[in-house]
């Protein structure tokens, strides 16, 4: 019993190392898309949404400017991620508007593929203990293996959904901008219009009044 318990305990804390991974990543392996807390070696530090990571320059979004800035990856110190999303703007991505457009293919697709791996996983630890006659049943373990394997993927099903939907709002805010911008750009152009056409009506009006 206690070898049994050992185990599980084992397979727990194994899947939990597994599932937990710090936050602090490399400057040359910190993703786009992401919104990332930016400490400089200055002691300076933002929010931003990482927009682009080139060879020597990071392209970001900054949630305090709003507009996108180029900063010299040897000038920063480290790089974190964080559980919030911005947009191209640099404005947040809310709950309620991630559950709007977040589907559940890649959640229920994660899990079944976790309740698979972690059963064969769980089930392939407890054999070499049930062939030495211990009591241990590698169905139990493969079990206890499979529900948490099925938690663990499931997350990470249900973060690449959340990222899809953020993406998707990106470019839907995006489109949206573009578009206002255009219909300000052609009233504007149209009010230029309104106004030459004024003036070409006044100078008739002069030039009638000469002759």
């Amino acid at each position: 019993m206690h070898k049994l318990k050992l185990t599980t305990a084992f397979l727990l804390v194994f899947i939990m190392i597994s599932c937990s991974s710090t936050k602090m990543i490399p400057v040359d392996k910190a993703e786009t898309g992401k919104t990332v807390k930016i400490y400089m070696k200055s002691g300076e530090k933002f929010t931003a949404l990482l927009y682009e990571n080139n060879e020597d320059d990071l392209v970001i979004v900054s949630k305090e400017m709003h507009k996108k800035i180029n900063v010299p990856k040897r000038l920063v110190k480290r790089i974190d991620y964080l559980d919030e999303y911005l947009d191209y703007n640099g404005d947040p991505v809310s709950n309620a508007e991630i559950n709007r457009y977040k589907g559940k293919k890649h959640s229920v697709t994660y899990t079944m593929g976790g309740f698979v791996l972690g059963g064969i996983g769980g089930t392939a630890l407890a054999l070499p203990f049930w062939y030495a006659d211990t009591g241990i049943k590698p169905y139990f373990i493969g079990g206890v293996g499979a529900v948490i394997g099925g938690v663990y993927f499931g997350f990470k099903g249900k973060k690449q959904d959340e990222e899809r939907a953020v993406e998707t709002i990106r470019l839907i805010r995006k489109k949206k901008a573009e578009i206002k911008e255009q219909t300000n750009q052609k009233q504007n152009e149209l009010k230029e219009l309104k106004k030459i056409e004024k003036e070409k009506k006044e100078l008739k009006e002069k030039l009638k009044k000469r002759d």
